[in-house]
């Protein structure tokens, strides 16, 4: 047998063997994929279980006062496992790839397919195909020509698109997160995740997936809070997650949901040194800070206003200022740090 490529793929190897004596299925020796990445992290709940569930293969973590019964299953990674025995419902929640894999630079809808199977059979065979999906991430990794923190710092929310960006000076550059009713859309250094969370024998097996330690990459996902938003009300199991009609709608709902962002554009540079006042050098170089020029009025209006030892004429007549300054500025009509085409041809793969 060969060698595997972590210490604890043993219980999935297990449960391999498993399904290929209850389904006659067969199961290679290797079990990462090569393609593209869709479903990572998934939450979801099994109801009217109790005469199949089988916890053999879970070890007990905690239990609460209200009777629930917390696990943990493991994997290359651990998920989380509740079961509440008096309500007779089991929850299952962790990231399939890393369950499945120990990485999530690389997946496919095998991969899915192959995850529930396995996880279900640890389980008892509870049917976790037909669970209620309560969360889930859907996204795909990108590479990039520059550094991440370029396109990161350089991404903001739309007017009007309700999205509200979530402040994190710990991970400044790497991560960014924006959130509107229901979902929750990031864009991350995904190399940067893989130097973090991932030791040399792990990294070496994403190098053999096409992860470039020197290279550029991002990951663009949306984690859907509330997925029966997405098919009006109506419920959303697991069986969906690999439904080639339901994966294309995602694919559509990630642009969706990215076009709500604004990718900075360049200035073009001033001609006139009489354009190159001090007050066009300082909003020039607010401007070229990753802010798009009606970003940059609106921060500097909000500055303005906020002056207690002004009064509204003052204020008026720094607005004029500003507004003079921006006048004289004009953007690229292209931004370099849109994402979009990277995003669609990332998503034209074959899953």
């Amino acid at each position: 047998m060969k060698s595997l490529p972590c210490r604890k793929q043993w219980n999935i190897w297990k449960a391999s063997l498993l399904l290929d004596k209850v389904k006659g299925a067969h199961f290679a020796a290797h079990p990462f994929r090569t393609k593209m990445q869709m479903i990572d992290f998934i939450s979801a709940t099994k109801y009217k279980c109790k005469d199949s569930l089988f916890l053999g293969h879970c070890k007990l973590v905690g239990t609460y006062n209200t009777g629930l019964k917390q696990y943990v299953l493991e994997g290359c990674e651990a998920l989380k496992v509740l079961h509440q025995p008096e309500a007779d419902w089991l929850k299952v929640e962790g990231s399939l790839p890393y369950f499945l894999q120990g990485h999530n630079f690389t997946f496919s809808t095998s991969g899915v397919v192959e995850a529930i199977d396995i996880i279900d059979s640890l389980l008892g065979g509870v049917g976790l195909w037909g669970a209620l999906v309560n969360q889930f991430e859907s996204g795909v990794i990108v590479p990039v020509d520059r550094k991440p923190k370029d396109y990161i710092c350089k991404h903001t929310a739309l007017p009007g698109s309700h999205l509200k960006k979530v402040l994190n000076e710990k991970y400044a550059g790497k991560f960014a997160m924006w959130q509107k009713a229901g979902l929750d859309l990031k864009i991350y250094d995904a190399g940067a995740n893989i130097l973090l969370k991932q030791g040399l024998v792990r990294r070496e097996v994403i190098e053999g997936e096409g992860w470039n330690p020197d290279g550029h990459y991002l990951k663009c996902e949306v984690r859907y809070n509330k997925p029966e938003l997405l098919t009006k009300g109506r419920a959303v199991v697991v069986e969906k997650l690999q439904n080639e009609t339901f994966l294309n709608m995602l694919k559509g709902d990630l642009i969706e949901n990215y076009h709500l962002l604004a990718p900075a554009r360049a200035l073009l540079p001033a001609t006139d040194k009489k354009d190159f006042s001090s007050l066009d050098i300082v909003v020039r170089t607010l401007a070229e800070m990753g802010l798009s020029l009606d970003e940059a009025k609106r921060q500097i209006y909000r500055t303005i206003n906020q002056a207690g030892c002004l009064n509204k004429a003052d204020k008026d007549a720094r607005k004029a200022q500003i507004r003079k300054a921006l006048a004289k500025m004009e953007e690229a009509p292209e931004s370099p740090w849109d994402l979009t085409e990277r995003l669609e041809d990332a998503l034209a793969r074959d899953l």
